[in-house]
């Protein structure tokens, strides 16, 4: 399972004019229920977006009220019919908009916008380490030696940091537009100081930590084939496997859940329950359409509950020790 850490100034971007749409989101929580990514939170980071969600909406609200819509036509074409027409037109557009901007205003102040329910879903999600006072003067003492990431007066980042030191066993994807994560030659690329410092914490355990500019580019990277709506799509049919009445249905679902390549690891854990609880899946396990589809899945039944396991194995007439093991 994955590990990722979002900066507060990326999750406030859904407050602005930002690059990433409110589907990452979803998609974020997505991946997180099904097991694929857990996303790593502090109790500072999440009063970080909670305290500057005003600011940034304000500064917001300020600048999408200047977008009014503007025409102006020479005297020449003055009782020009055409003219007139678009000037009305803009008039209607100007009040829809004024009515959108007063709208938006409400909702900023009751905290009632879609970004606002997204961004509480997506910090539930994650795993939230309490702050400790021991975090704290560890971020202080790197703040005063100027080791990265850090500013003067402000140890957030650095808060940040020495959570993920101590929490992070492996490997971590950082996703920040932070420069203080950043190498100071290549801002894509993770500072060549902190990389350092991973490596000597973690010894042969520290395998990787990158650093990512947006939410869609670490998606691209790590996730490049997951699509809202076709991991929709496979959880339908999942629980239509789940309640198949008949023989012949749970052939058909089989048959439609073939064509898919891939699953998350929560998608596989909801699938071989279909065939614990379902007797209708269960009893013809070892046809060969639904044999071969559930055996494909063995690289990822290790997340199989253990005490389904028996029942797992029985039922496909696989050895049970050898199917489980995790690779």
């Amino acid at each position: 399972m994955r590990t990722v850490f979002l900066d507060a100034n990326i999750i406030l971007e859904f407050f602005r004019f930002g690059e990433d749409d409110l589907g990452q989101i979803r998609k974020l929580v997505a991946l997180v229920e099904d097991k694929e990514l857990k996303i790593l939170t502090n109790t500072h980071l999440q009063s970080e977006v909670r305290r500057n969600r005003e600011k940034v909406l304000f500064e917001t609200l300020r600048d999408f009220k200047k977008g009014r819509l503007d025409f102006r036509a020479p005297r020449a074409l003055e009782g020009n019919p055409q003219v007139e027409e678009i000037q009305k037109a803009l008039k209607k557009s100007n009040q829809s908009f004024r009515e959108l901007a007063n709208d938006f205003e409400k909702m900023a102040k009751g905290g009632t916008l879609p970004a606002d329910y997204l961004v509480e879903e997506l910090l539930s999600s994650g795993d939230c380490i309490e702050v400790t006072s021991d975090i704290i003067r560890k971020a202080k003492l790197r703040c005063d030696l100027g080791n990265p990431p850090g500013k003067s007066g402000s140890i957030g980042d650095a808060i940040h940091w020495e959570v993920i030191l101590e929490e992070v066993r492996y490997s971590i994807d950082v996703v920040s537009r932070d420069a203080d994560f950043a190498s100071k030659l290549d801002e894509h690329t993770f500072s060549p100081f902190l990389q350092k410092e991973w490596l000597s914490e973690k010894g042969e355990n520290g395998r990787n930590v990158r650093l990512f500019r947006s939410i869609s580019d670490f998606f691209e990277a790590r996730f490049p084939d997951i699509k809202l709506s076709e991991h929709a799509q496979k959880n339908e049919l999942i629980e239509q496997l789940a309640d198949s009445p008949s023989f012949t249905s749970t052939h058909a679902a089989i048959a439609k859940l073939d064509q898919f390549e891939s699953f998350t690891n929560g998608q596989v854990v909801r699938l071989f329950a279909a065939l614990v609880a379902n007797k209708q899946v269960r009893a013809i396990a070892k046809d060969r359409d639904v044999e071969q589809f559930f055996t494909r899945l063995q690289p990822q039944a290790y997340w199989v509950p253990t005490e389904d396991e028996t029942i797992i194995a029985t039922a496909l007439g696989v050895d049970q020790d050898e199917f489980f093991i995790p690779f």
